[in-house]
């Protein structure tokens, strides 16, 4: 299975801010020639590394990129005891978090799928548009891979 969560929010405000630039001259406001007209190149950037997060999950793995792929992670199915949905609270926001118990990989919405391990390490919440399909999806591949 492969499911990817489109990052909606950031790339509203970054539209916004580029229509900004867009709107406003560079000769009417005090910000520098060079910043002015590097920030479409800023907010690209970062729509190309954080706009999207993308979960894969293999015979034995689940994998999560950001964006393009710069930032990623992977933990095998062998290592995770539990997995269940859950819905964050309104000011855990977007991007990489750590929480109190748990880390947070996320770019929209409050849905995601919670990850225990074995080994007792902290939890991992991985955010989502499609919790029952990705849990459904962990539980047939967990499974499969125990026999």
């Amino acid at each position: 299975m492969k499911s990817t969560q489109i990052g909606w929010p950031a790339l509203f405000f970054q539209i916004l801010a580029l229509a900004f630039f867009k709107l406003v001259p560079a000769s009417e406001t005090t910000i520098t020639q060079p910043i002015w007209w590097g920030m479409p190149i800023i907010l690209l950037s970062l729509t190309l590394v954080f706009g999207w997060l993308t979960v894969e999950i293999t015979a034995d793995t689940v994998r999560l990129r950001f964006g393009i792929g710069l930032i990623r992670r992977a933990w095998p199915l062998a290592d995770i005891a539990g997995v269940r949905p859950v819905r964050n609270a309104l000011w855990t926001g977007w991007g990489i978090r750590s929480g109190w118990d748990y880390a947070l990989y996320n770019v929209s919405g409050r849905d995601a799928v919670e990850l225990t391990f074995r080994d007792g390490r902290s939890r991992v919440r991985i955010g989502t548009d499609q919790p029952a399909a990705l849990v459904a999806a962990l539980a047939a591949a967990r499974s499969t891979q125990l026999g």
